[in-house]
């Protein structure tokens, strides 16, 4: 199977026209079925005037499917690594 119960994923909506915010759904999968997931997690969407990425204070749990037009959505790693950066001399 390829997304399973404790997957992580990210779920970008795509924008149907130009004047479309950007939201993304970042959670975890709690089941998943023919296509058909329920995730629960945290809904972000860049904001117009400032650029920055704002979260909604609250969990959600969403239903969606992945075989929708409107949806693309990652499998994210499930461990993630640290980036470290190198610190330069002059």
């Amino acid at each position: 199977m390829i997304l399973e119960q404790g997957d992580k994923i990210l779920i970008a909506h795509r924008r149907m026209f130009p004047e479309d915010a950007e939201r993304y759904f970042i959670g975890t999968i709690e089941a998943y079925d023919h296509g058909i997931v329920r995730a629960s997690g945290r809904t972000w969407a860049r904001s117009r005037f400032g650029g920055a990425f704002i979260g909604k204070p609250d969990e959600r749990t969403k239903i969606v499917s992945v075989h929708s037009g409107a949806l693309i959505v990652y499998r994210l790693p499930r461990v993630q690594h640290c980036l470290q950066r190198s610190r330069r001399t002059a």
